[in-house]
């Protein structure tokens, strides 16, 4: 019997399990600078991710638009609740979330 099938996997063999089957979607926040390229992700998007047997969601976004005018140090209240919502929908359905953000302001 091989030991390391029976072992406790080590936090970064369970890492990989978890995003052993990762879906990419790049997200939409409501900015107009995301159309054309982002999904406007829902509930419904996520259970059909687990379902179909994903184990992660990568979630792609540009924060730079949601920066506040004048103060692109903070970021619009409704941009990140809209994020926390999503990720909340990820994990209710088993989902691990990889939040891969991008401040570019071009």
């Amino acid at each position: 019997m091989n030991t390391a099938e029976t072992s406790t996997p080590s936090p970064a063999q369970a890492a990989n399990r978890r995003l052993a089957r990762t879906i990419n979607i790049g997200l939409n926040l409501g900015a107009p600078a995301e159309r054309g390229w982002t999904v406007d992700v829902n509930d419904d998007h996520l259970a059909r991710c687990a379902a179909a047997g994903f184990t992660a969601v990568r979630l792609l976004d540009n924060l730079a638009p949601h920066a506040v005018p004048g103060d692109p140090e903070r970021l619009d209240p409704a941009a990140v609740e809209r994020l926390v919502r999503v990720v909340a929908w990820a994990t209710d359905h088993g989902l691990t979330v990889v939040l891969a953000h991008t401040l570019d302001r071009r």
